[in-house]
């Protein structure tokens, strides 16, 4: 009897240590939709691979809207018509500052992630002098952005202020993504475009336009300053305290596809799966969105960088263009993945 007791205790003891480990679940949404934010460009494969691989598996129903700009997506979030949206940190700042209920639940890129690009044939007699002298050839010239107030145009208005010049210089023109505003520079509608990939891919293969400034890998000091947290994912804060579970599945599922693209076994299907939701009617189609999606792959990271969101607000302040400077932990929320 001593020794049933015994064992008894120890099995009881044994079961009660190891009890929060193995009998912790896997998160679960518990079938909860999740509306997310696509632009139809590979900023988008984070939220494409969650879909395809890893959403039904973490309880949830992934939706894409398509939505072209981060304001607006913003907006959608705020008015409950979508869940996740995206945008750059700095955009976010300004956001979050401004009033807007919303919190960055995680991140998707490490880097300013644009394309300055030009077109073809314009009169550019600095095009050799390099930044900032290069900015003077497009005063007075007009340049497409995503949307208006959008992140391309908030870093689009930071380089020319780096370079002596004001917004007033320049027209902005909102056209969308990079086809929309592959056509408008084909068009002559605009002279020059701030924007994500694969527009410099585009460009680089055609004689319609050509890549002045390649951002994520640019060594412009006020560029370079904010490496860390370069685009972001956002929620509405009051979704992310009433659903915890969903938000814990999300990002589960998240990590899952962050570390799923990563992983270069799963390159081919990686691409495939871009072609799939990424349509380009131009010449060399393929090879183009080949070569976007693995250069995207080099600057996508879900963590959030505390340090790089303190140096996009302190160059907001500094800019004016916050009232004052925060705390990075204003615009974070507890949720995030940080580095």
């Amino acid at each position: 009897m001593k020794f049933k007791t015994f064992f008894t205790s120890v099995a009881v003891t044994t079961m009660m240590a190891v009890a929060p480990t193995a009998l912790s679940q896997t998160p679960n949404g518990g079938g909860a939709t999740v509306r997310y934010q696509v632009f139809e460009a590979v900023g988008d494969m984070l939220f494409r691979v969650m879909d395809a691989k890893f959403c039904e598996q973490y309880g949830l129903e992934c939706k894409p809207v398509r939505i072209g700009a981060g304001p607006a997506g913003i907006q959608a979030v705020i008015g409950n018509s979508m869940e996740v949206a995206v945008i750059t940190t700095d955009a976010a700042i300004r956001s979050i500052s401004g009033g807007a209920p919303v919190t960055i639940a995680h991140g998707l890129g490490d880097r300013v992630p644009f394309y300055f690009v030009a077109r073809s044939g314009l009169d550019r007699p600095n095009k050799d002098n390099g930044y900032p002298a290069l900015m003077q050839d497009f005063k007075g010239k007009r340049i497409g952005v995503t949307g208006r107030g959008a992140g391309t145009e908030l870093i689009a208005r930071l380089l020319l202020k780096e370079a002596g010049m004001s917004a007033d210089d320049v027209t902005f023109v909102g056209v969308g993504g990079p086809p929309t505003a592959f056509g408008s520079l084909s068009a002559q509608q605009i002279d020059a475009a701030m924007q994500v990939p694969p527009t410099a891919e585009i460009c680089d293969r055609s004689e319609v336009c050509e890549t002045v400034l390649n951002l994520p890998e640019s060594d412009i000091e006020p560029i370079k300053a904010l490496e860390g947290t370069g685009i972001v994912a956002l929620m509405k804060q009051e979704y992310v305290e009433n659903n915890p579970q969903v938000v814990e599945a999300w990002l589960a599922a998240a990590e899952d596809a962050m570390a799923w693209m990563k992983d270069p076994a799963n390159f081919d299907e990686y691409v495939a799966l871009g072609r799939e939701h990424i349509r380009l009617n131009l010449e060399n189609a393929d090879e183009i969105l080949e070569e976007a999606l693995a250069r995207h792959l080099e600057i996508s990271a879900l963590e959030v960088s505390p340090s790089a969101v303190q140096a996009y607000v302190d160059m907001l302040a500094e800019g004016d263009l916050l009232p004052k400077a925060s705390p990075a932990e204003r615009f974070i929320s507890d949720v995030a993945p940080l580095r």
